[in-house]
């Protein structure tokens, strides 16, 4: 019987593009807005932005139980470990996209929408792992798991206008659905077992998943439903978390 907890992990990035070309209405900023979805001819509130910021953070928490057993394999280096069990995984991120215009005089505009997705996700999965032995104290493996997992996917969008008066409005829209989702784990690791029950081990994981709710596509265009809703919910995206692992087992 195994537990294992693959941890908490976080990213998170900011990326801001300034232009101050003049936009023929007698002031500076000439980017356009997804809130306005890009329109043409442009919106005065929505484009003719001097500035968009665009802030992203994402983690991940991972967690599963799992049985495991031996298959009979001739005498030699190699064996075969079967698994079934339950997996836990919990996706979320969030997007805060900011503009940011000197127009419409006299104050101009400035628009802040905050995207907040959530993906709870539980099911089963099967498994299997192949070993090689090196030498008495030291093996490769190789894992492969495949999961299907039901998703609570949510997604919550927090909108404030500003006008050129300087008079905020504040909008919430959100939604949510339960689906499936699928997951694939591929680890390859090395393994030095120090003691015969504690293992040290270190390589390289990657984890496939399809079925999310994620924030840059959820993302509304529609400066009308973003405002006055109803809430949608994009739950198609995919996401792959991939890179080096260490770890402890402990057995008996």
């Amino acid at each position: 019987v195994e537990v294992s907890y693959l941890g908490n992990y976080g990213w998170g990035d900011t990326l801001t593009v300034a232009n101050d070309a003049t936009n023929g209405l007698g002031t500076t900023g000439d980017l356009s807005s997804i809130l306005s979805n890009f329109a043409t001819p442009r919106v005065q509130g929505l484009d003719y932005n001097e500035t968009a910021t665009a802030t992203m953070s994402a983690s991940m928490v991972s967690g599963e139980a799992n049985l495991r057993t031996w298959t009979a394999m001739p005498p030699g280096p190699f064996d075969v470990q079967f698994l079934v069990g339950a997996r836990y995984l919990k996706a979320k991120d969030t997007l805060q996209y900011r503009t940011a215009s000197q127009s419409p005089a006299p104050g101009g505009s400035v628009n802040d929408l905050l995207v907040a997705a959530g993906n709870d996700m539980y099911g089963v999965q099967v498994g299997l792992d192949g070993k090689f032995l090196v030498s008495h104290t030291f093996f490769v493996d190789f894992e492969a798991k495949g999961a299907i997992l039901a998703n609570f996917a949510s997604q919550n969008s927090n909108y404030a206008q500003t006008d050129s008066d300087g008079n905020t409005s504040i909008f919430l829209t959100s939604a949510s659905s339960n689906r499936t989702a699928f997951l694939g784990d591929f680890n390859l690791t090395a393994n030095w077992q120090l003691r015969p029950n504690f293992t040290v081990r270190a390589g390289y994981q990657a984890i496939f998943v399809n079925g999310l709710a994620l924030a840059p596509q959820n993302v509304q265009p529609n400066n009308v439903l973003l405002k006055d809703g109803p809430g949608q919910l994009v739950d198609n995206g995919n996401l792959i978390y991939h890179g080096p692992v260490i770890g402890l087992v402990g057995s008996w």
